[in-house]
């Protein structure tokens, strides 16, 4: 499989993945020991270094892990020693107060989350881990503080003016799909619309003026993102995928975007 459960997340920032090697072999050793698996999505998080482009030309590599808690807030992520205790669920995530914790089920490639808030027990969340973790990076997207090492109380705030990571989704007009299998006449209509597309891997890229329709897929599935830079152009290019494979069922937003314009254009075109 080339198509990251993460793919949406690693869309939104931009990032091109690689394996952690070292990361992958605790994992490896850890389930050669107790005779469990770490969830498929979950061990893509904690075994993979992501890059970002910076504005002057540069890389920003480092873990995933890491780039979470550029955008945490306040919040605490496990480090991977911890998330390899054994237990039937883990600690995940909580706030700094230490009263909202978040778990996930030790089983399934993208598990549930469950959530636990002091005083008031359980409730289980309708997105599993790879959900979670896109809406949280959507949600700290626009923050002013995030990244921390550009923008934090801590960062060197003149030389992050010249050197940021390029983050160009701010306008929040774009929508995301997991979705069937890709066929080749797909690829060949969209390249006669739209012209060559750009390749990095399993990924293609259709640049327009005012638009984005990026399409990452292998055998088993593919991963759509679409963004317009006016909610006319994201429209068009919704448009222009509506009726390939499922999307007009798997297209979706984030609730965590302050702009709603991006859903609101999602439920115009099923109405």
């Amino acid at each position: 499989m080339t198509v990251s459960r993460l793919q949406d997340t690693l869309d939104l920032m931009c990032a091109t993945a690689a394996p952690d090697a070292a990361a992958g072999a605790t994992v490896d050793a850890w389930s050669r020991r107790t005779g469990l698996v770490l969830p498929a999505a979950v061990r893509e998080f904690y075994t993979t270094q992501v890059s970002l482009e910076l504005s002057d030309g540069g890389t920003w590599t480092l873990p995933f892990t890491d780039l979470w808690r550029e955008f945490s807030g306040d919040a605490t992520l496990w480090t991977l020693d911890e998330i390899l205790t054994g237990e039937p669920k883990v600690c995940f995530e909580a706030d700094v107060m230490r009263i909202h914790h978040v778990y996930f089920a030790s089983e399934g490639d993208d598990p549930v989350l469950h959530h636990d808030t002091r005083g008031e027990g359980w409730s289980v969340e309708a997105e599993p881990f790879s959900g979670w973790l896109f809406d949280w990076f959507a949600s700290y997207y626009n923050d002013t503080g995030s990244p921390v090492s550009f923008w934090g109380p801590d960062a060197d705030h003149d030389a992050a003016e010249d050197r940021q990571p390029v983050l160009p989704f701010g306008n929040e007009l774009w929508a995301r799909a997991r979705d069937l299998p890709v066929p080749d006449a797909v690829v060949e209509e969209l390249t006669r619309r739209h012209g060559a597309p750009g390749v990095a891997g399993p990924t293609r890229c259709w640049g327009m003026p005012d638009a984005l329709i990026q399409l990452t897929a292998d055998a088993d599935g593919s991963a759509w993102w679409l963004h317009g830079d006016e909610p006319d152009a994201l429209r068009r290019v919704l448009e222009s995928v509506w009726t390939i494979g499922d999307l007009a069922r798997t297209l979706r937003s984030s609730t965590m975007c302050t702009d709603p314009t991006a859903g609101k254009l999602l439920q115009s075109l099923r109405a």
